[in-house]
């Protein structure tokens, strides 16, 4: 068997490559096994975090729910009432089966006129109210709906039996016979529905069902908590997803193929768009199964393991490099070993000096050679050592270093269109209190003013445009947007003149005139940014809506209104105003007619006497109208007669004595024309 023969220094050199390449292979392998395990355990942990954050807006969600229907039952004895009228109409009571539709209808009417004292009706996307039947009331989706049977609802069956339950619908509409129980053409999520038994008495006599819809929006409010992306699935297709682009298009196709049945809390790697991601699922509404409804979390793989490719790239350039080193170093120990003693000391001297091309030459045959080889072979691994050194210095010095990125700052935008509600506020009496008073105390009255006025329309988030001597516009929804704008204003000018009163009392206590003041709200668009010159700007608003509210302060008085609003506005604000129809006017500078409303002090008429007061407004303007002139002075004269003391009823007589006294024109019209602001 012929025997391998190899020098010492090419041993040396295979020794040393095997050694450190086996090393550093097991440290690859072993870094890139332990990043695995971790990142799987990050993701476990952050799993259990979404699902956490889900269960605890479930909680606090299910815990709202349940006191605003304890509340609404133990304090709201009118939805009591129609809930027990309901439920006998839907009972034979003895008298055998017949249809309980006016019943059912009544309910239906009285829970709608309900609505605006049920907060939980506005602050869900789901509403739906039965009987303890079963049978349809209300739905919010579709509120002329009544008469259907929901008992076979599955978690109207379980609220029956536990005293609430809860459920997932998909966002396409839910119908029973054609009852609507989901907003329709929604395909972007789901529905967490809760469904509450109405107890009184020791009997269920109704059901609430609420609920709120889980839709992108939503799964980016948890991707904020736990930084993972998240899917809503509804058992067999995605409905929602932070992702985007080809990974969501591939991840609703593989839901299609392979729905999340039994992946309850088990960790599956998904190939997404030639991407690798982790996906585990939740339920969820405990207790169904992922096939219900599931929340997937994923997690991509190839962005947690990505900067492995970068640690391969710089261990295997590290390692060539020190196994070059090595090499080096081997080839001079070799070379020093053969040298004859003699030359090696001299050649060592020379070395020493720095020459790294020192050679000596021994032919002796013998260890002497090898040792005089060895010696120059060490020489020349120090020269290549050195060259290896040099080399290895350029390559370091060639590193790029990474950019440092920037975040840029935002900046309200400028000239931008938008609805917003404008409110002008304007000091009535102004002329007389600034003759009653030097200048130094006018000015402090006026602060006052300016403080209460301020402050009312602060404490609604709207914002101040502008003083006019004695006035204040503002306006509502920028630059924050509110979808009630429209009711921040109105009520902003309630406000104000609740807190004037006190002012004025205290004027009139100095022996000044009663302070009065008048407001102007309409609702349009306006361009809203910063305005005025390059050093002199300001956050502000301008359009014709600004000119309209300014109109309609002073239009009050024509009727001895404090707060008129456009029909613009109070159509924004739905029916949580208190309004009655004044007139309709055309102000200066504009063609068309305006419909007009005087805002009510409070949120419904405070008594008899009022109630009186606008049920005879309201005919007399519709016969004044119509012109019936002799009715219409007979409803005015009946409603000053129940408030001596209404503003419009006696600008409405003062127009029927200028109709009796013949100055009627051809051309009359019921459209009111302010002759000045």
């Amino acid at each position: 068997m012929t025997r391998l023969r190899m020098s010492f220094r090419t041993r040396i050199s295979v020794v040393l490559v095997v050694v450190l390449a086996l090393a550093f292979g097991l440290v690859l392998v072993l870094v890139q096994d332990v990043t695995r395990e971790r990142v799987q355990e990050d993701f476990a942990g952050r799993f259990a975090r979404a699902v956490a954050a889900l269960r605890q807006v479930q909680r606090m969600r299910a815990d709202f729910v349940e006191r605003e229907l304890a509340s609404l039952t133990t304090g709201h004895p009118q939805f009591r009432t129609i809930l027990s009228t309901a439920s006998l109409a839907g009972a034979d009571l003895g008298f055998g089966p017949g249809p309980a539709t006016g019943g059912l209808r009544d309910a239906n009417l009285r829970i709608r006129s309900l609505l605006p004292s049920i907060p939980l009706a506005f602050a869900s996307d789901v509403f739906v109210v039965a009987s303890g039947e079963g049978e349809l009331l209300f739905t919010k989706v579709d509120p002329d709906r009544f008469g259907d049977d929901l008992s076979t609802l599955p978690v109207l069956r379980r609220a029956a039996a536990a005293a609430g339950a809860a459920d997932a619908w998909p966002g396409a509409p839910e119908a029973l016979d054609g009852a609507r129980l989901v907003p329709d053409g929604d395909q972007g999520g789901l529905y967490q529905v809760w469904a509450e038994p109405v107890v009184f008495d020791g009997d269920v006599h109704g059901f609430v069902i609420v609920g709120d819809r889980m839709d992108r929006a939503f799964l980016e409010r948890l991707r904020e908590l736990t930084g993972l992306d998240l899917a809503l699935s509804d058992g067999t297709r995605l409905v929602a997803t932070t992702l985007s682009g080809e990974v969501g298009g591939d991840l609703a196709d593989r839901l299609l193929r392979d729905p999340p049945r039994d992946d309850v809390g088990r960790v599956r790697g998904f190939q997404l768009a030639e991407e690798r991601f982790l996906v585990s699922a939740a339920e969820v509404v405990p207790g169904f199964g992922a096939d219900h409804a599931a929340l997937l979390v994923l997690q991509s793989l190839d962005a947690e393991l990505a900067f492995l490719a970068g640690l391969r790239r710089t261990v295997l350039l590290l390692g060539g490099a020190i196994l070059l080193v090595a090499l080096g170093f081997g080839f001079g120990v070799a070379r020093r070993v053969t040298r004859p003693l003699a030359e090696l000391g001299q050649a060592t001297r020379r070395l020493g000096a720095g020459d790294l091309s020192t050679q000596v030459r021994v032919r002796t045959g013998d260890e002497l050679e090898q040792l005089a080889d060895a010696f120059n072979e060490m020489a020349a691994g120090l020269l290549d050592r050195e060259r290896i050194r040099r080399t290895f210095e350029r390559f370091v010095s060639k590193d790029v270093a990474e950019a440092v990125l920037r975040r840029p700052e935002l900046a309200p935008p400028s000239g931008e269109r938008r609805e917003l509600s404008v409110a002008f506020f304007d000091m009535g009496g102004f002329t007389s209190l600034a003759e009653a008073l030097p200048p130094e105390d006018l000015v402090e009255r006026l602060n006052a003013y300016f403080e209460v006025t301020c402050q009312a329309v602060f404490d609604e988030a709207g914002t101040l445009n502008q003083f006019y001597g004695d006035g204040v516009l503002a306006f509502f929804g920028a630059p924050v947007p509110h979808v009630d704008h429209a009711q921040r204003a109105c009520r902003a000018a309630r406000r104000a003149l609740a807190s004037l009163g006190e002012l004025s009392a205290r004027f009139e206590a100095d022996g000044l005139p009663p302070l009065r003041a008048r407001v102007g709200v309409h609702t349009g668009e306006c361009v809203v940014g910063e305005l005025g010159a390059l050093d002199r700007r300001q956050y502000g608003a301008v359009g014709d809506a600004v000119n309209l509210a300014s109109r309609l302060e002073g239009a009050n008085k024509f009727y001895g209104t404090q707060v008129i609003a456009s029909e613009a506005t109070v159509s924004a604000a739905g029916f949580s105003l208190a309004v009655r129809e004044l007139d309709w006017i055309r102000v200066v500078g504009r063609q068309g007619t305006e419909r007009i409303f005087e805002v009510l002090p409070g949120d419904e008429p405070s008594g008899p006497a009022d109630r009186r007061m606008l049920a005879a407004y309201a005919r007399g303007l519709e016969d004044w109208r119509k012109r019936s002139f002799g009715d219409a002075r007979a409803a005015f004269v009946e409603a000053l007669e129940a408030v001596p003391e209404d503003g419009p009823s006696r600008a409405f007589l003062s127009r029927l004595d200028d109709v009796a006294g013949g100055r009627l024109p051809e051309d009359w019209s019921p459209v009111f024309e302010p002759g000045e602001k």
